[in-house]
């Protein structure tokens, strides 16, 4: 059992019940190998209380991790709870607009360390229904942060191998209890697949060579029957040179046939198969 307060036991336990959270708790950002923790909402809740940090960039929780227990992407285990990091400048009108939008949801908030009376830094923990993927959290997070319209917001933390700081000791830990945001419905409205490419635009061998352009360039990373995760040609642009949330489609009928390309960073979101096709044609 892990115990890292006097308060309270946490520990990972076998159990698949869909209302448990699991996490994972660093010490700070050179703590590769976190410990594994999982507890009920409540539990999740008292945890983040318990656990404040005394000055930035230590304590952190993140995904559970397998394995060897090290802080790596493809060590991450599921992840039933989504953060959101405002960290653009928003007027005291704004925030308290955007805190009764999560008041509708089970979570949690508070001010980051970075917080400043004229340039308000919050983060919310939202609890979900069932585990997401990194790419399906990219999306949530890119569909709420269109719907709110406040400006660019931290997508590091969609990652499900980012640490995210717990709140500083001198903020307040406020809890909403409305509903968990249930990812099947969410991801509804959101078009993780790119839009269909009328296929007179291309010529044919284009269409068929997306797939082996970015496998002669090393960009293959997995393949799932069609759909590949790929890396991005334009990682460079991403912030923090992030290299996730990015995938190839083969030709299907859902595409009319000629594949599709989607990249959920901010640098690329309007960057469909043409500009696959294009960079392809002159290197651009």
């Amino acid at each position: 059992m892990n115990t890292i307060n006097q308060n309270k036991n946490f520990y990972l336990s076998d159990s698949n019940d869909p209302e448990l959270l699991s996490w994972s708790f660093g010490k700070d950002i050179y703590d590769v190998k976190p410990k594994n923790f999982q507890g009920s909402w409540d539990d999740f809740i008292s945890f983040i209380s318990s656990n404040k940090a005394h000055k930035k960039g230590v304590n952190y929780i993140s995904s559970p991790f397998g394995n060897d227990g090290g802080r790596r992407k493809d060590n991450a285990m599921g992840r039933n709870w989504i953060p959101f990091d405002i960290d653009c400048k928003m007027s005291d009108e704004q925030a308290r607009a955007l805190v009764g939008v999560f008041r509708s949801f089970q979570c949690l908030g508070y001010q980051t360390a970075s917080s400043k009376p004229d340039m308000r830094r919050m983060r919310f923990i939202a609890k979900l229904t069932r585990p997401v993927t990194e790419l399906e959290a990219g999306a949530i997070g890119h569909l709420f942060e269109s719907m709110w319209g406040l400006g660019e917001f931290d997508k590091s933390v969609y990652r499900v191998a980012q640490p995210v700081f717990l709140p500083p000791d001198w903020q307040k830990v406020f809890v909403f209890n409305g509903a968990p945001i249930d990812p099947n419905e969410v991801l509804k409205m959101v078009q993780i697949r790119p839009k269909p490419i009328r296929p007179r635009n291309y010529a044919p061998k284009d269409v068929g060579n997306a797939y082996a352009f970015f496998a002669t360039n090393g960009l293959i990373k997995q393949t799932s029957g069609g759909m590949h995760k790929v890396r991005c040609p334009w990682v460079h642009e991403h912030s923090d040179g992030a290299d996730n949330g990015t995938a190839l489609f083969d030709p299907s009928p859902d595409n009319n046939m000629v594949g599709g390309f989607v990249c959920l960073h901010s640098h690329c979101i309007d960057r469909g198969i043409g500009d696959i096709f294009k960079l392809m044609g002159d290197g651009k």
